[in-house]
């Protein structure tokens, strides 16, 4: 659908605002277009907040041989809770527990945070999309993240607000 014509209106400025904030929404496994790529890995035990705030390249290989148009980049996160810190002598294998929002799993109420595309970029069978991901703590809001995400040369910027529900 369009935002500069639907049902003959012109919501052109509305699908420009939009696209600026990511969504949490619910995906499911057949959606997926590429492998993942981990952007980031912390330890909550040791964590700094100058941390939580990273740029890093990334490479997205294609699950299958068809060609695609990728609309959406997609992130989630796998926590693992209860593991003792490095170096403690505290049994991990009996306090182990996995939490994961990736598409494959039942939702929850964390969802995925999607971030759409301005335009659609055209994923080769044999190709690959690289890209850098860059996130910040927002200046207005601790709790809100500054997202850019560049693939080849096009860089579109995108806002998490931490308080949506």
């Amino acid at each position: 659908t369009s935002w500069d014509s639907f049902h003959g209106l012109n919501f052109s400025a509305l699908g420009s605002a939009y696209r600026q904030v990511a969504a949490q929404q619910c995906l499911f496994r057949n959606s997926l277009a590429t492998r993942h790529a981990a952007l980031l890995q912390l330890d909550v035990y040791t964590v700094s907040v100058a941390e939580q705030e990273f740029s890093v390249p990334f490479q997205l290989d294609p699950l299958d041989s068809k060609v695609r148009d990728v609309h959406i980049l997609a992130s989630w996160f796998v926590l693992e809770f209860f593991s003792p810190p490095h170096g403690s002598r505290r049994n991990a294998a009996a306090n182990h527990s996995t939490l994961s929002t990736h598409p494959d799993e039942p939702c929850t109420h964390w969802q995925q945070t999607v971030f759409t595309l301005a335009k659609a970029v055209q994923l080769q069978a044999d190709g690959v999309l690289k890209g850098q991901a860059k996130v910040h703590r927002a200046s207005w809001s601790a709790r809100d993240l500054k997202v850019e995400l560049t693939i080849g040369a096009i860089a579109e910027r995108f806002v998490i607000v931490g308080a949506e529900l």
